[in-house]
């Protein structure tokens, strides 16, 4: 049975899986403006930024003292560069789902407000020089006014990401058995604190899957297969979908009958039943979806 959210990885698979080259979207989820509010805030602009990117050429997405190359540097320093802000105000990039080194994107959303006026066909020009001096390793994509209530965290209805593995003597049975183990856990509010890392509160970790499927996918240039973990929930805790994904393809290779099933295990809240965490360089965020502003 359709979960409903299928839509939301379309931008995924109308790529062709080409990994060699990570495949960089050309629209993004469409946010109604609204009538501008007549508060003093009003004088304030607020613009959603989407942008593409290949997690090999950076330390994540949030900026770090020691590293200038993250997404969030890389973009703020270009847009510092624009003249109308950089002799107005600073740029601080507020973003939907934070990435860690080595996670790409090909939706990501962040939000940038000001109250310097410029021209926004302009500044979207501006940012898209970054297109041809990273090549295939960031891409911004579009530039949008929207509400001033919008935020990308805040205001997030749902996230979706997917999980490439290379698995070429992974079975159909095996494929199905993880699918079926995915599928167990939708519409389920549960805790995942069991399959995160790091000082999370267990009594913070519960998460709602809306969609948790897997699929073998076939590559079109060389036909080999790549299996594909999709996963849309309401939030996600730290590496969770890299633990999740890692313990759940663990369950579904076991030969044995007994292995305790994904949903059980989550139910323990016990990290020390989950696997380590899967390599970043096969998590993708895929796209997101906002509530009515």
């Amino acid at each position: 049975m359709p979960s409903g959210f299928e839509h939301l990885f379309d931008r995924l698979y109308q790529n062709d899986f080409a990994m060699s080259r990570l495949p960089l979207s050309e629209s993004y989820h469409k946010i109604e403006l609204l009538d501008e509010e007549s508060s003093p805030l009003s004088r304030r602009v607020h613009f959603l930024i989407q942008v593409a990117y290949n997690g090999d050429y950076f330390c994540g997405w949030q900026r770090q003292p020691t590293n200038p190359l993250s997404v969030q540097q890389t973009l703020e320093d270009c847009m510092k560069l624009y003249p109308s802000i950089r002799y107005g105000e600073g740029v601080n990039l507020r973003v939907c789902g934070r990435t860690d080194a080595g996670v790409h994107a090909i939706g990501q959303v962040c939000r940038f407000r000001t109250r310097v006026p410029f021209d926004e066909a302009d500044l979207f020009k501006h940012l898209q020089s970054l297109n041809s001096s990273y090549a295939d390793s960031l891409r911004v994509i579009s530039l949008k006014r929207v509400s001033l209530k919008f935020h990308p965290t805040n205001t997030c209805k749902c996230r979706a990401y997917t999980y490439l593995l290379n698995c070429e003597n992974v079975t159909a049975d095996q494929i199905e058995k993880l699918n079926s183990m995915l599928k167990e856990l939708e519409g389920k509010e549960l805790n995942y604190f069991g399959v995160s890392y790091g000082p999370v509160s267990r009594k913070n970790g519960k998460c709602i899957m809306f969609h948790s499927r897997a699929c073998f996918v076939v590559n079109i240039h060389d036909r080999t297969k790549t299996v594909c973990v999709e996963l849309v929930g309401n939030r996600f805790l730290r590496r969770m979908v890299r633990i999740l994904v890692a313990t759940a393809l663990r369950l579904a290779l076991l030969q044995t009958s007994t292995v305790m099933s994904l949903h059980n295990l989550i139910l323990e809240q016990d990290r020390r039943l989950a696997s380590s965490a899967a390599p970043p360089e096969g998590l993708i965020f895929v796209d997101a979806m906002f509530n009515e502003i």
